[in-house]
């Protein structure tokens, strides 16, 4: 496929997935976000390293959406101890989704996002 049609294919899956992301995050199943992150790639490296706040000691929700075309996206998310609570590398190609539960604490948590030379699309959303 050209490259404005392999574009347009890619633009839909990450529609479908942020939309599958928004979906279960307002599905009324869990409470708001915490924290949102999407990004559309071509070929890009480097990390990412956000907090995000929490004020009770509830469970949280990571939803994961997406589509990978090249290379790797890791994910890991720490709790305010510094103890990784989720983490996720995605190195196939192909649809990305999924939800998991990790055990909440008030605090600050820290999302460590890296890409290496990842082409696609990520959409994450940590609800509580």
């Amino acid at each position: 496929m050209d490259e404005i049609g392999d574009g347009m294919k890619m633009g839909k899956a990450f529609a479908v997935a942020v939309g599958m992301v928004l979906m279960v995050s307002a599905s009324g199943c869990f409470g708001g976000p915490v924290y949102t992150f999407g990004k559309n790639c071509s070929d890009e490296s480097g990390t990412t390293t956000e907090q995000f706040s929490v004020s009770s000691s509830g469970d949280l929700t990571v939803a994961l959406g997406g589509n990978c075309g090249d290379g790797s996206v890791s994910i890991t998310i720490k709790n305010p101890s510094g103890d990784a609570q989720y983490s996720k590398t995605i190195s196939s190609t192909g649809q990305i989704g999924g939800t998991s539960t990790m055990k909440g604490m008030s605090g600050e948590w820290t999302v460590v996002i890296s890409l290496d030379s990842f082409t696609g699309q990520i959409a994450l959303t940590i609800t509580q």
